[in-house]
């Protein structure tokens, strides 16, 4: 026996806010979220980023009648820490429920460096834009190992090393290892 109506009630309804675990600070932090419209007209808003200590980020979104909008609000934390944030949907007037238009979800702000090591052969044109891209990275502490052809000398400068490290301990330092 069916019960209830065959139209559901007028309401905007934030369905799934997915978050990462956990962010890098000085890294901005993108937090996809969908909504659902049961409403009959076009509805331009602003979606909020909360937290305790007050209003985070905010996005103007077009939500479409009778349909589902997905997007994502992005969020630049400014200390490492632990966050609780919420992020809401004002309510219109023509909503039969407030309660489903925000939701709170957990994450952490880090401050972690990744050590590469970029080993090669010979320096082609992969070597070279792989390892200025890394060094202009700030979140990478980059070494390299330039070999060059037998009977030249190893390369140097900047963040080079004079020998491939002569241990698994030594070489379980580095997060990434790239051999070229």
């Amino acid at each position: 026996v069916g019960v209830g109506s065959e139209t559901p009630l007028p309401d905007l309804v934030l369905q799934h806010v997915s978050t990462p675990a956990y962010g890098l600070l000085g890294e901005q932090i993108s937090i996809p979220f969908k909504i659902q419209s049961h409403l009959a007209r076009e509805i331009k808003t602003v979606i909020s980023l909360q937290s305790p200590n007050g209003l985070e980020a905010k996005k103007d979104i077009t939500i479409p009648p009778l349909a589902q909008l997905q997007d994502s609000i992005v969020w630049s934390p400014r200390e490492l820490g632990e966050y609780t944030l919420t992020l809401k949907l004002p309510v219109e007037q023509e909503e039969i429920l407030a309660d489903n238009n925000g939701q709170s979800f957990h994450i952490s702000v880090r401050n972690e460096t990744l050590k590469v090591l970029v080993v090669e052969s010979l320096p082609r044109w992969e070597y070279r834009f792989l390892r200025n891209a890394l060094a202009r990275d700030p979140g990478i502490e980059m070494q390299c190992l330039l070999f060059h052809e037998p009977g030249m000398k190893i390369g140097d400068g900047k963040n080079y090393i004079s020998a491939f490290p002569s241990s698994k301990e030594v070489l379980s330092k580095y997060d990434v290892v790239f051999l070229g």
